[in-house]
């Protein structure tokens, strides 16, 4: 009798055990942008025009969390990154990445904000890109844009003209 308690008792532990780890497996999402479509990871970024607003959408509830940019730099310049959400209570993270995927410059845009943006060097010569994240409220689209700003000057750095 004591021996049937305790190996019943053995047992529980062991189905709670592979329980809890299969739980845990199921957390674990092995790709966790696969709703975010088509421009979902850096490499499948989608291209952006300097100077022009480019409009896109996404929706956190329904597993599109994240959306790429790239963008070609001719010359060396500071950039300017500006988004707006359609959606007042949608929240974004947008980053700016070297072609190495090296953070150049990010900002958060919080609820209520109208325009959110930042300025980045853009000292190389080549592909730079662009991140959007929503990471609050409700589904949303967005136009972002990223303008040119001054040339970096060799001996002086970044010219602080916005």
């Amino acid at each position: 009798m004591l021996r049937r308690s305790i190996a019943t008792l053995f047992e529980r532990r062991i189905a709670l055990a592979a329980l809890a780890a299969l739980v845990g497996l199921t957390g674990c999402r092995v790709n966790p942008e696969a709703q975010s479509g088509k421009d979902g990871y850096r490499h499948e970024a989608q291209p952006l025009v300097l100077n022009s607003w480019v409009t896109d959408d996404l929706a956190a509830s329904a597993g599109d969390t994240t959306d790429w940019k790239f963008l070609e730099i001719a010359s060396p310049s500071q950039m300017v990154v500006e988004l707006r959400a359609d959606e007042s209570d949608a929240e974004f993270l947008v980053g700016a990445y070297d072609r190495y995927g090296v953070q150049l410059g990010k900002v958060e845009r919080l609820e209520s904000t109208p325009v959110a943006s930042f300025g980045f060097a853009a000292s190389v010569v080549g592909k730079h890109f662009i991140m959007v994240r929503a990471t609050g409220g409700p589904p949303s689209s967005y136009t972002i844009r990223v303008k040119t700003g001054a040339s970096i000057d060799g001996e002086g750095g970044l010219r602080p003209d916005f």
